[in-house]
């Protein structure tokens, strides 16, 4: 392989040398090696403290977000990540499975059924309907699987459902 589209940096390093992180992904850009850099897991200081130090732009910034995992929606983090005009990634975006366990899961099944797509299909969409469209990172290799994630993670959501969902997801009721 002779090019990345994307480079994240994955994890923040509180040893990290950051003037020397930024030349090493600057550099990495200019040979069009990469051809865009982001990060996974920091937090906005610390991405913000590697963008000040680089000349090219942080585009992309993974972090872990599903309906088993949304606390990034109300702690500010997933503000920040779109304030900064990165494009965000859900890594865990189906959160391990858990997400078709217990009440949320019945509940996802029950909507699953109604809107005749499949429950994983559901939680992307979910997901998708957020402001940034986050990119779900899935757990599958299997091109067919690939292709209809893609296509149901695309079904309208409306608002009600929406946080209907969010609601059996953090077990009390969204006001």
């Amino acid at each position: 392989m002779e090019r990345l589209d994307h480079f994240l940096v994955q994890r923040p390093d509180p040893l990290m040398d950051v003037s020397a992180t930024a030349h090493a992904l600057d550099a990495a850009v200019a040979a069009g090696k990469v051809g865009a850099v982001g990060v996974s897991n920091f937090l906005p200081e610390q991405w913000r403290r590697l963008q000040q130090a680089m000349k090219n732009p942080l585009v992309v910034n993974q972090l872990e977000l599903s309906l088993a995992h949304s606390d990034s929606l109300f702690n500010g983090l997933y503000d920040a990540v779109l304030n900064d005009g990165h494009q965000p990634m859900a890594w865990s975006s189906l959160g391990g499975g858990s997400v078709f366990e217990d009440v949320l899961g019945t509940a996802i099944k029950r909507m699953a059924k109604e809107m005749q797509v499949s429950h994983a299909g559901l939680a992307l969409a979910w997901l998708r309907r957020l402001p940034g469209h986050p990119v779900p990172i899935i757990g599958t290799l299997k091109e067919k699987r690939i292709h209809e994630l893609a296509r149901e993670g695309q079904v309208d959501l409306d608002r009600p459902s929406w946080f209907a969902l969010l609601e059996e997801a953090r077990s009390q009721r969204v006001t």
